[in-house]
């Protein structure tokens, strides 16, 4: 029976850091709580897939959880805050015991975002039924506790000049994401000191009350778990730098190789062969414990497979995180260079947003994303910087193209072009 495959979302990584989520089969949290997931995955010009049959399980017993009130993501959540804490230590590891925990690590990404993507129509239902629009809802779920970008910005906007050194060096990792990303600068803090706008918690009418505490938990964990690993990540730059330098290979060559090949250099020596001809344009599947990296006519194959023909070119519609109406200047992201190329009053177009898109984020009017519920990223800062939001547009990425003019509407969920 051929597998049914679910599009999880797109992100522009490189291999390395596309390898360590396609490793979740074989994760401690999988085998801690016995969940019947069977993890393959395959990424196919940066867009991720995994098995039908695992995002369903996972939805279901999350849902489950919730209604009949078993504990089962009590236990989930608290396994996340516990490993977390020790992703926060891991930057006095050596760079191959850090590579191994990173693999396993990412394994809590996959089954928080999966769980949390199958619960937002869920949430959205549960909040149109208690007459609740989705900004509100978004605004009502924030979490309680700051996650390290939150804590980035709240102290950012009380930094001093005699403090900014200091300050710039325990936040050295925002604007990064993963293992790409050029860090903090003085510049990026006081362009935050302007942007980041602290609003209260809304609060929750008491038909909502029940999900409140889930739906606050998978906000927080979604950012923090990932924002925890930026950090560690930074920290072992250096590391993978000089690895690559000892066996004649660039920082890019590093992260060009699976978290398997990175551990077989630091062991043995072995530098894959073609691994300088490794691009960004690349398939990677993982089936079992093998990984099929493809690449020409095979990958012509599976991104034909997967193709999406979009139809309507002048407008989406989506799910508005936070409200207003704004017209600006469309702006795609895609890679984490591409935030330089944002501009005051420019509108974001993306995938999805990552920290590593905040610089630009900080500039920009408003933002609209293919992808994201109500736990996402970019509905998260929008409320942290009160600016126009839509997400879950499914394909704004396929209908504006940089420099069209784009006018938000926020208010309704609709983001138009616009003659100039």
């Amino acid at each position: 029976m051929k597998e049914q495959w679910h599009f999880w979302g797109h992100w522009n990584e490189p291999v390395l850091f596309s390898a360590i989520f396609m490793s979740w089969g074989n994760s401690h949290i999988v085998k801690k709580f016995s969940l019947p997931i069977k993890g393959d995955m395959k990424a196919i010009k940066h867009d991720y897939y995994v098995l039908e049959q695992d995002y369903e399980w996972l939805g279901k017993r999350a849902r489950e959880s919730i209604e009949k009130n078993d504990g089962y993501l009590e236990k989930i959540f608290a396994y996340c805050h516990e490993r977390i804490a020790q992703m926060q230590k891991s930057g006095d590891l050596d760079l191959r015991d850090f590579i191994a925990e990173m693999a396993d690590y990412a394994a809590l990404t996959n089954v928080i975002e999966l769980s949390a993507k199958a619960l937002d129509q869920y949430f959205e239902d549960l909040a149109e039924k208690a007459g609740v629009n989705s900004a509100d809802f978004v605004a009502m779920m924030l979490p309680a506790k700051k996650t390290p970008l939150q804590e980035y910005f709240n102290q950012a906007q009380n930094v001093s000049e005699d403090g900014m050194e200091a300050f710039i060096k325990k936040f050295a990792w925002v604007g990064t994401h993963g293992l790409e990303g050029e860090g903090l600068t003085r510049e990026q803090v006081l362009a935050d000191q302007k942007g980041s706008k602290q609003e209260a918690k809304k609060a929750c009418p008491e038909a909502l009350k029940n999900i409140q505490p889930y739906a606050s938990e998978f906000v927080y964990l979604r950012s923090a778990i990932m924002e925890t690993l930026n950090i560690a990540a930074f920290s072992q730059r250096k590391a993978m730098t000089e690895l690559g330098q000892k066996h004649g290979l660039a920082y890019e060559d590093v992260i060009s190789l699976t978290w398997e090949e990175v551990i077989g250099l630091i062991d043995n020596g072995v530098v894959p062969a073609g691994v300088k001809d490794r691009k960004r344009v690349f398939g990677l599947q993982k089936t079992g414990k093998e990984y099929t990296l493809l690449t020409g006519e095979e990958l012509a194959q599976a991104v034909k497979e997967h193709q999406v023909v979009v139809e309507n070119d002048q407008e989406v519609s989506g799910m508005s995180a936070y409200p207003g109406k704004v017209t600006g200047i469309a702006k795609l992201l895609d890679v984490n260079t591409d935030v330089h190329k944002v501009n005051e009053g420019d509108i974001i177009i993306a995938a999805e947003t990552t920290v590593d898109f905040v610089p630009a984020m900080t500039k920009a009017a408003a933002f609209v994303t293919n992808q994201g519920g109500i736990t996402s990223h970019a509905a998260i800062v929008s409320r942290e910087m009160q600016k126009p939001c839509v997400i879950g547009t499914q394909h704004a990425t396929k209908i504006f193209k940089d420099g069209d003019l784009v006018e938000v509407d926020a208010e309704k969920g609709v983001v138009r072009k616009v003659e100039k």
